[in-house]
């Protein structure tokens, strides 16, 4: 039996064929010309049937594309070995049939969605439900996990470890974010618990799987510390100096600085309804706002909040600044202010706070945020004498069976604009009290 030659194969002509046998029933590899081609087949019988498979382009040159002469003998060689392991069964029906398998593995595969995708489809579903944090979270997704971790992101999500998880925590805490953290561990805990039903989901079929065996953010350790101390009321002095002094801290703009005005005047809304809320939602003969209350599911309730004197001398200051646009509260035409940016002038104002502290020796509170602002309103609201049920329909706390029903928003304007005023009363006098160090 005697080898193929590098110069035996090149010295064929169009149409020759030269061939090298492999041993006694292992079959023949050969080199075929056709035009500048040199093609390599593993020939072998089965019963009294030619069949051949190609082994690729033999490599004439050093310039032409292919394999190498051993190489192709190695191929042809372990074909050999394949066919007698499998025998009695048809080598390339058996190969067809392994190609069939991988092809269907790979798209198994690529059916299991990533990370970036499991992340993608609990926004399209925030979206798609109307959630007023999908704007947030989407904004997170990207800074916090796609932009800093892509490989991350490309991780099949049922990949995703705990340790991962910590990872993109431990940033954002390392950059003094706690609460932030604690924001996107939220965000993601429910991603994987929206994921681990979606595969179930009779709407969702067709679509990318991702076959969850657990949540990895439930191993994850959560700062309750800090949702403990989130959340305070501020005394008067406090309010007194933020209604003052919030417009001089340094990178905090007017038109936030009025919002966090308005927030206050208007009886601690929730940011994320009022910053929604559009030019067009103002009535200015009935003196009021209105806007969508989405906390109960399924459906929106539109709330009316009556606006103070204060509240309106605010939102026309407002104006000057931002007529032209579709929102009060907004720096351009495509959204409102977002929610966390009220976050950081607050933060940007308790660190102006320390550094005036410093300079006056005085003793400084501890930080707050836009919630807290909601919960003394609720304070001030008791201290009015506001009875609860007319402070639930002015903080737009959930109204439950018939009176949700037969919910009219304009039904008790008169209560509430009654609440507001004696509200408005307290929050004066509180305003005008002997002016306190500025910080």
């Amino acid at each position: 039996m005697s080898n193929i030659t590098d110069m035996e194969a090149r010295s064929l002509k169009d149409g020759q064929t030269i061939t090298e046998k492999l041993g006694r029933n292992r079959g023949t590899f050969l080199i075929r010309r056709r035009g500048q081609s040199y093609i390599a087949f593993y020939r072998y019988f089965s019963g009294k049937t030619k069949r051949e498979i190609s082994l690729g382009s033999y490599r004439y040159s050093a310039s032409a594309a292919g394999f190498s002469l051993k190489e192709i003998r190695e191929k042809a060689i372990n074909l050999a070995n394949i066919r007698q392991a499998i025998a009695p069964a048809d080598l390339k029906s058996h190969l067809e049939k392994q190609a069939e398998e991988q092809q269907q593995q790979i798209q198994l595969e690529a059916q299991k969605g990533s990370f970036a995708d499991l992340l993608d489809a609990y926004l399209d579903d925030l979206r798609k439900r109307g959630k007023d944090k999908e704007r947030e979270y989407s904004r997170i997704v990207q800074k916090d996990i796609k932009d800093p971790y892509p490989n991350l992101a490309g991780k099949k999500a049922k990949d995703v470890t705990a340790d991962d998880i910590v990872t993109i925590l431990a940033k954002v805490h390392n950059r003094g974010s706690e609460n932030q953290a604690n924001c996107v561990r939220a965000m993601l805990h429910a991603a994987f618990s929206f994921g681990s039903k979606s595969d179930y989901d009779h709407t969702r079929v067709g679509e990318k799987r991702f076959y969850l065996t657990h949540n990895p953010v439930a191993m994850t350790k959560k700062n309750t510390q800090v949702e403990k101390s989130r959340v305070r009321v501020l005394n008067n002095r406090e309010i007194h100096q933020l209604w003052h002094n919030i417009k001089y801290a340094p990178e905090v703009g007017i038109v936030i600085s009025l919002c966090i005005q308005f927030l206050i005047a208007t009886g601690g809304q929730r940011p994320s309804q009022l910053l929604r809320a559009k030019w067009v939602d103002y009535d200015f003969e009935r003196n009021c706002v209105s806007f969508e209350n989405k906390k109960r599911k399924g459906e929106a309730l539109i709330h009316t909040i009556p606006l103070t004197r204060r509240a309106l001398d605010i939102i026309a200051e407002v104006r000057e600044y931002t007529s032209h646009l579709p929102w009060p509260f907004a720096f351009q035409e495509a959204a409102p202010v977002r929610t966390d940016s009220l976050s950081t002038a607050l933060d940007r104002w308790h660190r102006y706070r320390i550094k005036l502290c410093e300079q006056s020796g005085d003793v400084l509170t501890a930080r707050y945020t836009p919630s807290c602002l909601r919960d003394t309103a609720k304070s001030l609201m008791i201290d009015a004498g506001i009875n609860r049920e007319v402070r639930n329909l002015i903080q737009s706390h959930q109204l439950t069976g018939v009176d949700y029903e037969h919910y009219d928003r304009h039904e008790h304007l008169s209560e509430k604009r009654e609440g507001m005023e004696r509200y408005d009363g307290l929050l004066s006098n509180i305003l005008t009290i002997p002016k306190p160090p500025r910080y």
